[in-house]
Protein backbone atom coordinates (compact mmCIF):
# COMPACT_ATOMS: atom_id res chain seq x y z
CA UNK A 1 0.00 0.00 0.00
CA UNK A 2 1.10 3.18 -0.93
CA UNK A 3 0.57 6.77 -2.38
CA UNK A 4 1.12 7.45 -5.89
CA UNK A 5 1.48 10.67 -8.04
CA UNK A 6 1.86 11.60 -11.85
CA UNK A 7 1.90 15.14 -13.81
CA UNK A 8 1.82 14.21 -17.89
CA UNK A 9 2.28 17.13 -19.94
CA UNK A 10 1.77 16.89 -24.19
CA UNK A 11 4.50 19.50 -24.34
CA UNK A 12 8.25 19.02 -23.45
CA UNK A 13 8.97 20.32 -19.80
CA UNK A 14 12.88 20.54 -18.32
CA UNK A 15 13.62 18.45 -15.13
CA UNK A 16 13.18 21.69 -12.88
CA UNK A 17 9.91 22.75 -14.48
CA UNK A 18 8.89 19.19 -12.66
CA UNK A 19 10.48 18.19 -9.54
CA UNK A 20 8.94 20.59 -7.39
CA UNK A 21 5.63 20.06 -8.01
CA UNK A 22 5.77 16.03 -8.00
CA UNK A 23 8.17 16.68 -4.72
CA UNK A 24 5.45 18.65 -3.02
CA UNK A 25 2.43 16.07 -4.02
CA UNK A 26 4.71 12.81 -2.51
CA UNK A 27 5.50 15.21 0.64
CA UNK A 28 1.30 15.59 1.24
CA UNK A 29 1.19 12.16 1.48
CA UNK A 30 3.87 10.68 3.47
CA UNK A 31 1.77 8.74 6.11
CA UNK A 32 0.95 6.06 2.91
CA UNK A 33 4.43 5.56 2.81
CA UNK A 34 6.82 6.64 5.23
CA UNK A 35 9.27 3.90 4.63
CA UNK A 36 10.72 5.57 1.03
CA UNK A 37 9.93 8.59 -1.58
CA UNK A 38 10.97 8.05 -4.78
CA UNK A 39 10.62 9.82 -8.33
CA UNK A 40 11.02 9.72 -11.91
CA UNK A 41 11.35 12.88 -14.59
CA UNK A 42 11.65 12.92 -18.53
CA UNK A 43 10.54 15.57 -20.79
CA UNK A 44 6.81 14.56 -20.81
CA UNK A 45 6.37 12.62 -17.17
CA UNK A 46 7.01 13.07 -13.78
CA UNK A 47 6.00 9.73 -11.59
CA UNK A 48 6.37 10.30 -7.62
CA UNK A 49 5.85 7.34 -5.30
CA UNK A 50 5.69 7.19 -1.37
CA UNK A 51 6.18 3.27 -0.27
CA UNK A 52 4.82 1.71 2.62
CA UNK A 53 6.75 -1.63 2.01
CA UNK A 54 4.94 -4.92 2.03
CA UNK A 55 6.07 -6.85 -0.55
CA UNK A 56 9.71 -7.13 -1.50
CA UNK A 57 10.92 -4.67 1.66
CA UNK A 58 14.38 -4.24 0.30
CA UNK A 59 15.33 -2.01 -2.03
CA UNK A 60 14.50 -4.41 -5.28
CA UNK A 61 10.74 -3.47 -4.42
CA UNK A 62 11.48 0.40 -4.98
CA UNK A 63 9.01 2.66 -6.92
CA UNK A 64 9.10 4.29 -9.14
CA UNK A 65 10.18 0.44 -11.34
CA UNK A 66 11.28 0.10 -14.22
CA UNK A 67 10.89 -2.93 -16.06
CA UNK A 68 13.71 -5.66 -15.60
CA UNK A 69 13.39 -7.74 -18.69
CA UNK A 70 16.13 -7.96 -20.89
CA UNK A 71 13.98 -6.93 -24.16
CA UNK A 72 12.44 -4.14 -22.28
CA UNK A 73 15.53 -2.32 -21.47
CA UNK A 74 13.91 -0.19 -18.88
CA UNK A 75 11.41 0.83 -21.56
CA UNK A 76 8.57 0.94 -18.86
CA UNK A 77 8.42 2.69 -15.07
CA UNK A 78 5.40 2.38 -13.40
CA UNK A 79 4.28 3.88 -9.90
CA UNK A 80 1.94 1.50 -8.28
CA UNK A 81 -0.16 1.10 -5.02
CA UNK A 82 -2.16 -1.74 -3.63
CA UNK A 83 -1.75 -5.65 -3.98
CA UNK A 84 -1.49 -8.42 -6.49
CA UNK A 85 -2.45 -11.52 -4.67
CA UNK A 86 -2.08 -14.02 -7.43
CA UNK A 87 1.38 -12.69 -8.52
CA UNK A 88 3.09 -15.96 -8.11
CA UNK A 89 1.06 -17.64 -10.53
CA UNK A 90 1.27 -14.71 -13.29
CA UNK A 91 5.05 -15.41 -12.46
CA UNK A 92 4.92 -18.58 -13.32
CA UNK A 93 3.04 -18.07 -16.18
CA UNK A 94 5.43 -15.44 -17.65
CA UNK A 95 8.31 -17.83 -16.86
CA UNK A 96 7.20 -20.27 -19.80
CA UNK A 97 6.96 -17.16 -22.00
CA UNK A 98 11.00 -17.01 -21.27
CA UNK A 99 10.22 -14.17 -18.79
CA UNK A 100 11.75 -14.31 -15.02
CA UNK A 101 10.84 -11.59 -13.49
CA UNK A 102 14.13 -10.90 -10.46
CA UNK A 103 12.07 -10.19 -7.45
CA UNK A 104 10.07 -10.63 -4.86
CA UNK A 105 7.93 -7.58 -6.36
CA UNK A 106 4.12 -8.08 -7.19
CA UNK A 107 4.96 -4.42 -9.21
CA UNK A 108 7.53 -5.85 -11.58
CA UNK A 109 4.97 -8.61 -12.41
CA UNK A 110 2.59 -6.17 -13.59
CA UNK A 111 5.46 -4.24 -15.64
CA UNK A 112 6.23 -7.51 -17.24
CA UNK A 113 2.93 -8.30 -17.65
CA UNK A 114 2.05 -5.27 -19.33
CA UNK A 115 5.41 -6.00 -21.58
CA UNK A 116 4.15 -9.14 -22.76
CA UNK A 117 0.08 -8.41 -22.79
CA UNK A 118 -0.54 -4.90 -23.25
CA UNK A 119 -3.54 -3.52 -21.89
CA UNK A 120 -4.91 -6.92 -21.70
CA UNK A 121 -2.54 -7.37 -18.73
CA UNK A 122 -5.93 -5.92 -16.50
CA UNK A 123 -7.82 -9.16 -16.99
CA UNK A 124 -5.34 -10.92 -15.20
CA UNK A 125 -4.76 -9.20 -12.14
CA UNK A 126 -6.35 -10.34 -9.03
CA UNK A 127 -5.96 -7.94 -7.07
CA UNK A 128 -6.62 -4.23 -5.30
CA UNK A 129 -4.53 -1.72 -7.60
CA UNK A 130 -4.10 1.69 -9.19
CA UNK A 131 -1.33 2.18 -10.92
CA UNK A 132 0.29 4.52 -13.76
CA UNK A 133 2.67 3.01 -16.42
CA UNK A 134 4.83 5.31 -19.05
CA UNK A 135 5.71 3.56 -21.92
CA UNK A 136 9.74 5.88 -22.48
CA UNK A 137 9.35 4.77 -26.34
CA UNK A 138 6.11 5.55 -27.44
CA UNK A 139 5.36 8.23 -24.94
CA UNK A 140 1.91 6.66 -24.00
CA UNK A 141 0.86 6.74 -20.67
CA UNK A 142 -1.39 3.98 -18.95
CA UNK A 143 -3.32 3.92 -15.67
CA UNK A 144 -5.51 1.93 -14.21
CA UNK A 145 -7.79 1.17 -10.86
CA UNK A 146 -9.09 -1.75 -9.74
CA UNK A 147 -12.37 -3.72 -10.14
CA UNK A 148 -14.71 -2.30 -7.13
CA UNK A 149 -12.18 0.72 -6.27
CA UNK A 150 -10.74 -0.59 -3.41
CA UNK A 151 -7.70 1.46 -3.93
CA UNK A 152 -8.42 5.54 -4.89
CA UNK A 153 -6.68 6.85 -8.01
CA UNK A 154 -7.92 10.58 -8.64
CA UNK A 155 -6.92 13.07 -11.65
CA UNK A 156 -6.78 16.48 -13.26
CA UNK A 157 -6.97 18.09 -16.91
CA UNK A 158 -5.30 21.53 -16.60
CA UNK A 159 -3.54 23.33 -18.84
CA UNK A 160 -2.74 20.65 -21.49
CA UNK A 161 -1.62 18.99 -18.41
CA UNK A 162 -3.19 15.48 -16.42
CA UNK A 163 -1.94 15.61 -13.09
CA UNK A 164 -2.68 12.06 -10.69
CA UNK A 165 -2.79 11.31 -7.32
CA UNK A 166 -4.28 8.86 -4.34
CA UNK A 167 -5.11 11.56 -2.71
CA UNK A 168 -7.36 14.84 -3.56
CA UNK A 169 -4.69 17.22 -0.97
CA UNK A 170 -1.70 15.55 -2.67
CA UNK A 171 -3.41 17.12 -6.30
CA UNK A 172 -3.32 20.23 -5.08
CA UNK A 173 -0.30 20.19 -3.32
CA UNK A 174 1.15 19.80 -6.78
CA UNK A 175 -0.04 23.94 -6.91
CA UNK A 176 -1.46 23.03 -10.66
CA UNK A 177 -4.63 23.18 -10.33
CA UNK A 178 -7.51 25.77 -9.29
CA UNK A 179 -8.67 25.11 -5.51
CA UNK A 180 -12.38 25.59 -6.40
CA UNK A 181 -14.91 23.93 -4.37
CA UNK A 182 -17.20 21.81 -6.49
CA UNK A 183 -20.65 22.69 -5.25
CA UNK A 184 -22.35 19.17 -6.77
CA UNK A 185 -20.68 17.30 -4.11
CA UNK A 186 -21.51 19.63 -1.33
CA UNK A 187 -25.17 18.28 -2.57
CA UNK A 188 -23.62 14.39 -2.56
CA UNK A 189 -22.19 15.00 0.95
CA UNK A 190 -25.82 16.51 2.78
CA UNK A 191 -27.80 14.01 0.59
CA UNK A 192 -25.73 10.62 1.34
CA UNK A 193 -23.08 11.64 3.54
CA UNK A 194 -19.79 11.57 0.77
CA UNK A 195 -18.93 12.47 -2.23
CA UNK A 196 -20.20 10.47 -5.45
CA UNK A 197 -17.69 9.35 -7.55
CA UNK A 198 -16.55 10.67 -10.19
CA UNK A 199 -16.80 13.46 -8.09
CA UNK A 200 -14.52 15.49 -6.21
CA UNK A 201 -14.89 18.26 -3.72
CA UNK A 202 -12.40 20.42 -6.21
CA UNK A 203 -14.25 21.65 -9.28
CA UNK A 204 -12.37 19.47 -12.38
CA UNK A 205 -10.76 16.98 -10.37
CA UNK A 206 -11.84 13.73 -10.68
CA UNK A 207 -11.89 9.89 -9.36
CA UNK A 208 -11.23 7.65 -11.98
CA UNK A 209 -13.98 5.14 -11.84
CA UNK A 210 -13.56 1.44 -10.55
CA UNK A 211 -12.52 -1.19 -13.08
CA UNK A 212 -11.68 1.87 -15.72
CA UNK A 213 -8.37 2.39 -17.37
CA UNK A 214 -6.59 5.40 -19.20
CA UNK A 215 -4.34 5.68 -22.26
CA UNK A 216 -3.08 9.04 -23.18
CA UNK A 217 -0.58 9.56 -26.11
CA UNK A 218 0.55 12.20 -28.11
CA UNK A 219 -2.75 14.65 -25.93
CA UNK A 220 -5.06 11.65 -27.18
CA UNK A 221 -7.25 10.22 -24.42
CA UNK A 222 -9.05 6.74 -24.33
CA UNK A 223 -10.95 6.14 -21.65
CA UNK A 224 -12.87 2.47 -21.08
CA UNK A 225 -14.04 0.10 -18.60
CA UNK A 226 -12.60 -3.51 -18.76
CA UNK A 227 -14.71 -5.15 -16.34
CA UNK A 228 -17.99 -5.50 -14.43
CA UNK A 229 -19.78 -7.67 -12.35
CA UNK A 230 -22.23 -10.40 -13.78
CA UNK A 231 -25.35 -9.96 -11.36
CA UNK A 232 -27.98 -12.99 -11.94
CA UNK A 233 -31.07 -11.48 -13.01
CA UNK A 234 -33.28 -14.71 -13.63
CA UNK A 235 -35.79 -15.79 -10.68
CA UNK A 236 -34.21 -19.36 -10.62
CA UNK A 237 -31.06 -20.72 -8.35
CA UNK A 238 -28.90 -22.08 -10.72
CA UNK A 239 -26.62 -24.20 -8.20
CA UNK A 240 -28.71 -26.47 -5.91
CA UNK A 241 -28.25 -24.91 -2.35
CA UNK A 242 -25.92 -27.11 -0.60
CA UNK A 243 -23.71 -27.80 -3.56
CA UNK A 244 -23.63 -23.24 -3.15
CA UNK A 245 -22.75 -23.70 0.54
CA UNK A 246 -19.59 -26.16 -0.37
CA UNK A 247 -18.31 -23.93 -3.21
CA UNK A 248 -18.72 -20.85 -1.71
CA UNK A 249 -16.67 -22.24 1.21
CA UNK A 250 -13.99 -23.93 -0.91
CA UNK A 251 -13.76 -19.77 -2.68
CA UNK A 252 -13.43 -18.06 0.43
CA UNK A 253 -10.96 -20.23 1.90
CA UNK A 254 -8.68 -19.60 -0.85
CA UNK A 255 -9.51 -16.27 -1.31
CA UNK A 256 -8.65 -15.85 2.44
CA UNK A 257 -5.32 -17.72 1.88
CA UNK A 258 -4.59 -15.56 -1.50
CA UNK A 259 -4.65 -12.15 0.96
CA UNK A 260 -2.25 -14.08 3.61
CA UNK A 261 0.75 -13.39 1.22
CA UNK A 262 2.95 -10.66 3.31
CA UNK A 263 6.45 -9.82 4.00
CA UNK A 264 5.30 -8.26 7.25
CA UNK A 265 2.98 -8.70 10.25
CA UNK A 266 -0.66 -8.92 9.50
CA UNK A 267 -3.90 -9.33 11.57
CA UNK A 268 -7.61 -8.66 11.77
CA UNK A 269 -10.31 -5.89 12.14
CA UNK A 270 -12.64 -8.01 14.34
CA UNK A 271 -15.99 -6.66 15.56
CA UNK A 272 -17.56 -9.91 16.00
CA UNK A 273 -19.80 -9.67 13.35
CA UNK A 274 -20.20 -13.10 10.47
CA UNK A 275 -18.00 -11.32 8.46
CA UNK A 276 -14.76 -10.78 10.41
CA UNK A 277 -15.43 -13.80 12.42
CA UNK A 278 -15.22 -15.88 9.48
CA UNK A 279 -11.97 -14.26 7.85
CA UNK A 280 -10.54 -15.16 11.35
CA UNK A 281 -12.12 -18.75 11.07
CA UNK A 282 -10.63 -19.89 7.96
CA UNK A 283 -7.23 -18.19 9.00
CA UNK A 284 -7.35 -20.17 11.78
CA UNK A 285 -8.34 -23.26 9.96
CA UNK A 286 -5.28 -22.63 7.64
CA UNK A 287 -2.88 -22.36 10.64
CA UNK A 288 -2.14 -19.23 10.67
CA UNK A 289 -1.06 -17.35 13.99
CA UNK A 290 -4.09 -14.40 13.92
CA UNK A 291 -3.45 -11.21 15.50
CA UNK A 292 -6.99 -9.30 16.00
CA UNK A 293 -8.15 -5.67 16.77
CA UNK A 294 -11.02 -4.19 18.07
CA UNK A 295 -12.64 -1.22 19.22
CA UNK A 296 -15.63 0.12 21.05
CA UNK A 297 -16.52 3.55 22.95
CA UNK A 298 -17.05 4.46 26.54
CA UNK A 299 -20.53 6.47 26.11
CA UNK A 300 -23.88 5.37 24.01
CA UNK A 301 -24.37 2.45 25.89
CA UNK A 302 -24.64 -1.56 24.19
CA UNK A 303 -25.63 0.49 20.94
CA UNK A 304 -21.85 1.73 19.95
CA UNK A 305 -19.88 -1.54 21.23
CA UNK A 306 -19.28 -5.13 20.02
CA UNK A 307 -16.30 -5.87 21.82
CA UNK A 308 -18.03 -8.49 23.69
CA UNK A 309 -18.92 -10.16 20.62
CA UNK A 310 -15.35 -10.19 19.08
CA UNK A 311 -14.03 -11.05 22.35
CA UNK A 312 -16.03 -14.36 22.18
CA UNK A 313 -14.88 -15.12 18.63
CA UNK A 314 -11.50 -14.40 20.23
CA UNK A 315 -11.78 -16.71 22.40
CA UNK A 316 -13.20 -19.18 20.67
CA UNK A 317 -10.83 -19.47 17.69
CA UNK A 318 -7.41 -18.51 20.74
CA UNK A 319 -6.28 -15.35 18.45
CA UNK A 320 -3.77 -12.64 20.26
CA UNK A 321 -6.51 -10.11 20.61
CA UNK A 322 -6.45 -6.61 21.14
CA UNK A 323 -9.39 -4.16 22.64
CA UNK A 324 -9.44 -0.85 23.09
CA UNK A 325 -12.26 1.57 24.78
CA UNK A 326 -12.47 4.99 23.42
CA UNK A 327 -13.39 7.85 25.58
CA UNK A 328 -14.47 11.27 24.29
CA UNK A 329 -11.35 12.94 24.94
CA UNK A 330 -9.19 10.44 23.00
CA UNK A 331 -11.40 11.10 20.01
CA UNK A 332 -10.87 14.70 20.42
CA UNK A 333 -7.26 14.96 20.88
CA UNK A 334 -6.97 12.86 17.16
CA UNK A 335 -9.79 15.41 15.62
CA UNK A 336 -7.47 17.51 13.65
CA UNK A 337 -5.91 14.51 12.51
CA UNK A 338 -8.57 12.97 11.57
CA UNK A 339 -9.66 15.48 9.48
CA UNK A 340 -6.67 15.97 8.20
CA UNK A 341 -6.45 12.38 7.10
CA UNK A 342 -9.81 12.08 5.99
CA UNK A 343 -9.21 13.79 2.74
CA UNK A 344 -12.49 14.97 2.05
CA UNK A 345 -15.84 14.99 4.10
CA UNK A 346 -17.37 11.94 5.14
CA UNK A 347 -20.13 11.16 7.96
CA UNK A 348 -18.05 7.87 8.73
CA UNK A 349 -14.83 7.14 8.52
CA UNK A 350 -13.95 7.06 12.62
CA UNK A 351 -14.22 4.11 13.34
CA UNK A 352 -11.65 2.97 11.29
CA UNK A 353 -9.03 5.71 11.93
CA UNK A 354 -8.81 4.53 15.57
CA UNK A 355 -8.79 1.13 14.79
CA UNK A 356 -5.72 1.47 12.56
CA UNK A 357 -4.42 3.32 14.89
CA UNK A 358 -4.31 0.95 17.62
CA UNK A 359 -3.70 -2.23 15.11
CA UNK A 360 -0.22 -0.05 13.34
CA UNK A 361 1.38 -0.67 16.70
CA UNK A 362 1.31 -4.20 16.23
CA UNK A 363 0.93 -4.79 12.70
CA UNK A 364 1.10 -3.21 8.87
CA UNK A 365 -1.18 -5.05 7.25
CA UNK A 366 -5.14 -5.84 8.50
CA UNK A 367 -8.10 -7.94 6.67
CA UNK A 368 -11.04 -6.23 6.99
CA UNK A 369 -15.10 -8.08 6.16
CA UNK A 370 -15.99 -5.07 4.05
CA UNK A 371 -18.43 -6.03 1.14
CA UNK A 372 -20.34 -9.05 2.49
CA UNK A 373 -23.13 -7.11 3.70
CA UNK A 374 -23.09 -5.86 0.05
CA UNK A 375 -22.58 -9.44 -1.40
CA UNK A 376 -24.96 -11.61 0.90
CA UNK A 377 -27.84 -8.85 1.54
CA UNK A 378 -26.81 -8.06 4.84
CA UNK A 379 -28.27 -4.89 5.84
CA UNK A 380 -31.54 -4.36 7.05
CA UNK A 381 -32.80 -2.40 3.90
CA UNK A 382 -32.55 -5.76 2.27
CA UNK A 383 -35.02 -7.70 4.67
CA UNK A 384 -37.44 -4.48 3.97
CA UNK A 385 -37.43 -5.07 0.31
CA UNK A 386 -37.33 -8.35 0.88
CA UNK A 387 -41.00 -8.05 2.73
CA UNK A 388 -41.93 -5.08 0.28
CA UNK A 389 -41.80 -7.89 -2.66
CA UNK A 390 -44.96 -10.15 -0.35
CA UNK A 391 -47.25 -6.57 -1.25
CA UNK A 392 -46.49 -6.24 -4.88
CA UNK A 393 -49.89 -7.67 -6.16
CA UNK A 394 -51.63 -5.32 -3.12
CA UNK A 395 -49.47 -2.80 -4.52
CA UNK A 396 -50.48 -2.91 -7.81
CA UNK A 397 -53.97 -1.76 -6.93
CA UNK A 398 -53.03 1.32 -5.35
CA UNK A 399 -54.25 4.19 -8.16
CA UNK A 400 -51.25 6.34 -9.65
CA UNK A 401 -52.10 9.29 -7.72
CA UNK A 402 -51.80 7.84 -4.64
CA UNK A 403 -48.32 6.02 -5.15
CA UNK A 404 -47.27 10.27 -6.02
CA UNK A 405 -48.76 11.53 -3.02
CA UNK A 406 -47.07 8.71 -0.60
CA UNK A 407 -43.89 10.14 -2.46
CA UNK A 408 -44.43 13.96 -1.73
CA UNK A 409 -46.06 13.00 1.75
CA UNK A 410 -42.55 11.29 2.82
CA UNK A 411 -40.97 14.07 1.82
CA UNK A 412 -42.53 16.64 4.14
CA UNK A 413 -42.96 14.28 7.48
CA UNK A 414 -40.74 15.23 10.74
CA UNK A 415 -37.38 13.18 9.67
CA UNK A 416 -37.55 10.94 12.92
CA UNK A 417 -40.87 9.53 11.69
CA UNK A 418 -39.22 9.11 7.73
CA UNK A 419 -36.79 7.08 9.64
CA UNK A 420 -38.88 4.33 11.15
CA UNK A 421 -39.50 1.24 9.69
CA UNK A 422 -43.41 1.35 10.30
CA UNK A 423 -43.85 4.32 7.91
CA UNK A 424 -41.69 2.90 5.69
CA UNK A 425 -43.72 -0.06 5.39
CA UNK A 426 -46.75 1.70 4.86
CA UNK A 427 -45.94 3.99 2.20
CA UNK A 428 -43.96 1.75 0.32
CA UNK A 429 -47.33 -0.41 0.34
CA UNK A 430 -49.19 3.14 -1.20
CA UNK A 431 -46.43 3.01 -4.02
CA UNK A 432 -43.58 5.05 -2.40
CA UNK A 433 -40.98 2.60 -3.43
CA UNK A 434 -41.72 1.40 -6.54
CA UNK A 435 -37.95 1.36 -7.93
CA UNK A 436 -34.92 -0.03 -6.84
CA UNK A 437 -33.93 3.43 -6.62
CA UNK A 438 -36.51 4.56 -4.34
CA UNK A 439 -36.00 2.04 -1.80
CA UNK A 440 -32.11 1.94 -2.01
CA UNK A 441 -32.17 5.97 -1.51
CA UNK A 442 -33.89 5.28 1.85
CA UNK A 443 -30.74 5.27 3.19
CA UNK A 444 -30.16 9.43 2.33
CA UNK A 445 -29.19 10.97 4.93
CA UNK A 446 -31.25 14.47 4.78
CA UNK A 447 -34.50 14.92 2.99
CA UNK A 448 -34.62 17.19 0.10
CA UNK A 449 -36.49 19.79 1.88
CA UNK A 450 -33.73 20.13 4.98
CA UNK A 451 -31.06 20.29 2.16
CA UNK A 452 -32.74 23.25 0.02
CA UNK A 453 -32.28 25.06 3.24
CA UNK A 454 -28.73 23.96 4.53
CA UNK A 455 -27.35 24.70 1.00
CA UNK A 456 -27.89 28.56 -0.36
CA UNK A 457 -26.89 28.09 -3.19
CA UNK A 458 -29.67 26.36 -6.36
CA UNK A 459 -27.32 24.95 -8.47
CA UNK A 460 -28.69 21.27 -9.54
CA UNK A 461 -26.80 18.44 -9.09
CA UNK A 462 -25.79 17.62 -12.42
CA UNK A 463 -25.85 14.46 -13.28
CA UNK A 464 -28.47 13.74 -10.17
CA UNK A 465 -28.28 10.67 -8.00
CA UNK A 466 -30.51 9.05 -9.13
CA UNK A 467 -29.58 9.77 -12.61
CA UNK A 468 -26.19 8.35 -11.40
CA UNK A 469 -28.09 5.18 -10.15
CA UNK A 470 -30.18 4.68 -12.89
CA UNK A 471 -27.66 4.65 -15.42
CA UNK A 472 -25.31 2.78 -13.09
CA UNK A 473 -27.99 -0.39 -13.43
CA UNK A 474 -28.55 0.07 -17.24
CA UNK A 475 -24.81 -0.21 -17.96
CA UNK A 476 -24.73 -3.09 -16.00
CA UNK A 477 -27.41 -5.01 -17.06
CA UNK A 478 -30.55 -3.76 -18.82
CA UNK A 479 -33.15 -6.00 -16.85
CA UNK A 480 -30.80 -5.42 -13.44
CA UNK A 481 -34.00 -3.54 -12.31
CA UNK A 482 -36.36 -6.39 -12.40
CA UNK A 483 -34.38 -8.78 -9.76
CA UNK A 484 -34.70 -6.12 -6.89
CA UNK A 485 -32.53 -7.52 -4.26
CA UNK A 486 -29.95 -8.03 -7.35
CA UNK A 487 -30.27 -4.40 -7.50
CA UNK A 488 -29.85 -3.10 -4.46
CA UNK A 489 -26.81 -5.61 -4.14
CA UNK A 490 -25.22 -3.52 -7.13
CA UNK A 491 -26.37 -0.08 -5.62
CA UNK A 492 -25.14 -0.83 -2.22
CA UNK A 493 -21.77 -2.10 -3.92
CA UNK A 494 -21.15 0.84 -6.31
CA UNK A 495 -22.29 3.61 -3.83
CA UNK A 496 -22.46 3.47 -0.26
CA UNK A 497 -19.82 1.00 -0.05
CA UNK A 498 -17.25 2.46 -2.76
CA UNK A 499 -18.15 6.31 -1.87
CA UNK A 500 -18.33 5.90 1.51
CA UNK A 501 -16.55 2.57 3.18
CA UNK A 502 -14.20 2.03 0.67
CA UNK A 503 -13.13 4.87 0.56
CA UNK A 504 -13.09 5.88 3.83
CA UNK A 505 -11.56 3.03 5.19
CA UNK A 506 -8.69 3.74 2.41
CA UNK A 507 -8.30 6.89 4.09
CA UNK A 508 -8.33 6.54 7.59
CA UNK A 509 -5.93 3.26 7.49
CA UNK A 510 -3.35 5.18 5.68
CA UNK A 511 -3.68 8.29 7.50
CA UNK A 512 -1.86 5.81 10.07
CA UNK A 513 0.35 3.90 7.53
CA UNK A 514 -1.91 0.43 7.56
CA UNK A 515 -2.48 -1.63 4.62
CA UNK A 516 -6.30 -2.84 4.78
CA UNK A 517 -7.11 -5.58 2.42
CA UNK A 518 -10.36 -7.11 1.77
CA UNK A 519 -11.08 -10.65 0.70
CA UNK A 520 -14.61 -10.41 0.01
CA UNK A 521 -14.28 -8.33 -2.72
CA UNK A 522 -11.78 -10.43 -4.39
CA UNK A 523 -13.28 -10.53 -7.83
CA UNK A 524 -12.81 -13.91 -8.29
CA UNK A 525 -14.73 -14.63 -5.50
CA UNK A 526 -17.32 -12.15 -5.28
CA UNK A 527 -17.70 -12.67 -9.60
CA UNK A 528 -16.94 -16.65 -9.68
Amino acid sequence: MCGIAAIYSQQSHSHGEMVLPIRRMTEAMKSRGPDADGHFIDEHIALGHRRLAILEISELGSQPMFSRTSSSHQRYVITFNGEIYNYLELNEMLAKRGVCVQSHSDTETILAMYEAFGEDCLQYLRGMFAFVLWDRVMKKLFAARDRFGQKPLLYARQNHQWIFASELKAILASGLVERKLNLTAIHDFFETGSVIQPRTMIENVYALMPAHALVIQNGQEKMWRYWKPNFYTGNTPSIAYNDAKVELRRLFTETVQKHLISDVPLGVFLSGGIDSSLIVAIMRSLGQETKTFSIGFDVGGSAYNEVQFAKKVAERYGTIHTEIILSEQEISNDLERIVEGIDQPSYDGMNSYFVSKVARQHITVALSGLGSDELFGGYTLFKFAQRLMAFRQLMALVPNAVQHLSCRLNEVVPLNLQERWVWRAIIGILGAYRTPMQIYNIRTITPKPLREKLILHKAKAEPTLREMQETALRNCHPDLHKNLIQAISFLELNFYMLNTLLRDTDAMSMANSLEVRVPFLDHVFADP
